[in-house]
């Protein structure tokens, strides 16, 4: 039995085993009421309460929260093997554990199994644990919660959000039929406040069902968004993603120094070494890295933090250490004052060194992102030096270490007929980009109306005038085209391919699109806006 120290009520019970709640012991009784029912409980009939080695199986000690703190957080990191996310109640005690298992029950046979083969890792931890499935978070939080006898309240609870109702193993099915909806769970199923459960437990409020037969505008009136908003997360109606626990990283390495220092090249000095220690780690692992984390922890103000992403993994420590000094440069440059030159007594002067006006207490470098690396066998004729992929990634992370990662992008189609809208770019180095096969071939189109390989946007006015045979409806395009102030005669032209934008965008655009080839042997890609009737230029083949 636990209890707690309740400053102005006293010591309170807040955890009982389930031989104590067998005795009537509740939570929130005061201890010294506890005590004495413990003891006349032993007396009526203490050979049911003594243990093998003790007359009194009963003990009684302080409520430890930063210690279940710790614990919860502990065994949520041994979960990994059954979800990718993971998360902990979201509140200042927690006591439950949030998995997201959509789309993975069959890995392990089905959602039954999955519950019991979680139930049995955590039995195996010495943990006793409640679990349950459902579709949202309120739901099965509320069923792993008041499903359980009321001798159990005090287990830790497992939440496993799928996409199936409710099935918490061990129940018979003809109980899943009756308690597999809100309207059977208690009011306190919804995670209201403490304030608003007493207030509806005054009103004979007691159930949730009880609650769905009440108006949604007299509840918001009486208790505010509380009430509509849990119940609307239990059912759906609003989404309530699960606050992601990650994982610790797996390479680290700090260094904690002695005294403080603002010297640019005894930071750089031990970021190096620290840097050469994870690298030995990640290749006796196989493992290259994709993001490095690098925090300076100063002796007065904020943290300094960085981070270094990659385009592909890597473990030398002469190329991530260059990448790691360009940032710290970018990083430090307002905080960097100006060179110390000292000369000898020969009048010569000494090597100039930076310094900071800031000072560094520790330096932490970890890992935020790594991958297994791949060998590749090199061919001894058939190599193309312009096909070397390490120098070429080694390029690209300098560019993204001096220009931003936002400014060294690569091109990806869209879904859209607006060419302006076609293609979009992305950061060509971040840690949470897809990378698809080595080998997947690009698409291509042999359509005569294939896309120009330039695209011009805005898109360039164009005078002319549309030569419509007579009686035929269809306007063709201009005799003369003037491009670069030069004049071309038009000699061939295929089309019209028309294109017209959702709604969703705005006003609607409706372009006639026609691919000419002039008296140069140019090929260009016009349209005419059907809405002003004007020509304009868009592309060039």
């Amino acid at each position: 039995m636990l209890f707690t120290q309740h400053p102005t009520r006293g010591q309170r019970v807040s955890a009982v085993s389930p031989l104590a709640a067998r005795d009537g012991i509740p939570i929130d009784m005061p201890i010294s009421e506890a005590k004495s029912l413990l003891k006349s409980s032993r007396s009526q009939s203490p050979k049911s309460h003594q243990g093998p080695n003790s007359n009194d199986p009963f003990h009684i000690f302080e409520h430890d929260r930063s210690a279940d703190q710790a614990a919860i957080e502990e065994l949520a990191d041994t979960l990994c093997e059954f979800s990718p996310i993971i998360g902990i109640e979201q509140t200042d005690w927690p006591s439950s554990i949030f998995l997201d298992v959509t789309g993975l029950a069959h890995l392990f046979g089905n959602e039954t199994q999955l519950a019991l083969g979680v139930e049995k890792h955590c039995q195996g931890l010495g943990y006793l644990t409640r679990v349950a499935i459902a579709n949202t978070i309120g739901l099965t939080w509320g069923v792993a919660r008041f499903w359980a006898a009321e001798n159990d309240q005090q287990n830790p609870v497992i939440v496993l959000q799928a996409e199936e109702p409710p099935n918490p193993p061990g129940k018979p099915p003809n109980e899943q039929a009756a308690n597999t909806t809100l309207s059977h769970l208690p009011i306190e199923a919804l995670r209201l406040s403490e304030s608003t459960t007493e207030t509806l437990g005054q009103l004979g409020i007691n159930w949730v069902n009880q609650l769905f037969q009440l108006s949604r505008t007299d509840l918001t009136t009486r208790f505010g968004d509380e009430i509509n908003r849990r119940i609307d997360q239990a059912t759906g109606k609003i989404e309530e993603p699960i606050a992601a626990r990650h994982q610790p990283p797996e390479f680290q390495a700090e260094q904690l120094l002695d005294f403080p220092t603002s010297n640019r090249e005894t930071i750089e000095i031990i970021l190096s070494r620290l840097i050469a220690d994870i690298c030995k780690q990640m290749k006796a692992r196989q493992q290259g890295a994709l993001q490095w984390t690098v925090k300076l922890l100063l002796q007065a103000g904020p943290c300094i933090e960085f981070r270094v992403n990659l385009f592909q993994p890597a473990a030398t420590v002469t190329h991530v250490m260059q990448l790691v000094q360009m940032r710290l440069e970018q990083i430090l440059q307002p905080h960097t004052r100006k060179r110390r030159v000292r000369k000898t007594r020969e009048g010569k002067s000494q090597t100039p060194r930076l310094y900071t006006t800031i000072q560094v207490n520790e330096i932490i470098i970890s890992v935020t992102s790594c991958v297994l690396l791949a060998e590749r066998q090199r061919q001894l004729f058939d190599e193309n030096p312009r096909l070397d992929k390490q120098s070429l990634a080694h390029l690209i992370n300098r560019l993204t270490s001096r220009l931003g990662q936002q400014n060294v992008v690569y091109p990806t189609l869209q879904s859209g007929a607006q060419p302006e809208y076609a293609v979009r770019f992305k950061p060509l180095v971040d840690p949470r980009r897809r990378r698809g096969r080595a080998n997947a071939k690009p698409k291509t189109s042999s359509h005569v109306m294939a896309r120009p390989l330039r695209l011009l946007n805005p898109a360039i006015e164009i005078n002319g005038e549309s030569q419509t045979p007579g009686g035929n409806k269809i306007e063709r395009p201009p005799a003369l085209l003037v491009h670069n102030q030069i004049p071309q005669k038009i000699i061939h032209a295929w089309g019209p391919e028309r294109i017209e934008t959702g709604w969703w965008r705005g006003s609607t655009i409706r372009r006639d699109y026609w691919r000419i080839e002039t008296e140069t042997n140019q090929q260009f890609w016009i349209y005419r806006n059907l809405r002003n009737r004007k020509w304009f230029l868009q592309g060039e083949f």
